[in-house]
């Protein structure tokens, strides 16, 4: 599911703009909100949208809206967006992919939408997003975020539901590297401004 606009609703005292990453929760995230944009009359709009179309389409309510996005460990991203672009089922480990791995690690420029910082940045790298929510502990960010806000008809206890579900017999993302050691320094070089932004939350 895409991005979300959140009208003001019942004790709201503002709207709610959730931008869609990408392999960082993005479609728990919209569904868990999917009930609170029907009830407001608000907007789903395309997937993996950057902050900065929607500031630019919807100036009114970028403005005084909460903009909230989730970020993702860059290595522990980096595997799932592998996975997720070339259909590999994460329980089937590395076979018959290590050297497609390889592939898109080495490439010169990652996969669309693939870095974090260009999804909540503006033409200029600032931030302009109002919240940054992490990945790794994503139930009690979201949960904080929600109690502040007051955003109503969120099913928080959704969550549990879902992650239990995706990740059922996923191997760990540090196995990857483990495996094959060189990946680590090519992700890192490639994914070197989303590493320190997410470094910034910790």
């Amino acid at each position: 599911m895409p991005w979300c606009l959140i009208h003001p609703i019942e004790e709201m005292s503002r709207g709610v703009i959730f931008i869609d990453n990408g392999k960082a929760a993005s479609t728990t995230t919209s569904h868990v909100l999917s009930k609170a944009v029907q009830k407001s009359g608000g907007h789903i709009g395309g997937m993996h949208t950057p902050a900065r179309f929607v500031r630019d389409n919807y100036p009114k309510y970028f403005s005084s809206y909460c903009k909230f996005a989730v970020i993702r460990n860059p290595y522990d991203r980096f595997i799932s967006l592998y996975l997720f672009k070339k259909g590999v089922l994460l329980n089937k480990g590395l076979i018959d992919s290590e050297e497609k791995i390889k592939e898109m690690a080495k490439a010169k420029q990652p996969p669309e939408n693939a870095y974090q910082y260009e999804m909540v940045s503006d033409e200029h790298g600032n931030i302009i997003v109002d919240r940054l929510i992490r990945y790794e502990i994503l139930q009690d960010e979201m949960r904080a975020l929600v109690n502040d806000l007051k955003i109503p008809y969120v099913a928080l206890k959704q969550y549990n539901n879902i992650w239990r579900q995706k990740t059922m017999d996923k191997k760990p993302w540090p196995v990857y590297y483990e495996q094959h050691p060189e990946l680590f320094d090519i992700v890192k070089k490639l994914y070197d401004r989303d590493m320190r932004l997410w470094k910034s939350l910790q």
